[in-house]
């Protein structure tokens, strides 16, 4: 957990899909179930929190010679730049080229079919204020 976090302080663009807060949510919740105990509430938490981050470092490659270092690379498709349909490009300059530009930050939140929690609350925070202002 300690390594996860320190990768999120240090990288831009780290791949662990979690942000701090939860991180360290996380890691009380560890360190609280490591206490002697016999509840098996305690080791279920602690599996299915493992399970989260196992699962993802299994997505990513982690351990081997292509594994992804940052999230928006893709490792499964080449870096291609996605021509936009007609239309879209037709209509994006009504819209102030808005259009463009939401899409581009998404195909960074969205890679390889994967969505990075901690990217894609990046990406709709603004989208909400914008919203709701």
């Amino acid at each position: 957990m300690s390594t996860f976090r320190l990768d999120l302080i240090m990288s831009k663009y780290s791949v662990f899909p979690f942000d701090t807060e939860t991180t360290n949510s996380w890691l009380r919740c560890v360190v609280e179930g490591m206490k002697p105990c016999d509840n098996g509430l305690q080791i279920c938490v602690i599996a299915r929190s493992f399970e989260s981050i196992y699962s993802h470092k299994f997505l990513d490659y982690h351990g081997q010679p292509e594994a992804r270092m940052n999230r928006d690379e893709s490792i499964t498709q080449p870096m291609i730049h996605h021509s936009r349909p007609f239309w879209f490009n037709m209509l994006s300059p009504f819209f102030f080229w808005m259009p463009h530009s939401r899409m581009s930050e998404l195909e960074e939140a969205w890679v390889d079919h994967t969505l990075n929690l901690y990217r894609w609350n990046e990406f709709i925070r603004p989208l909400k204020k914008e919203w709701e202002s």
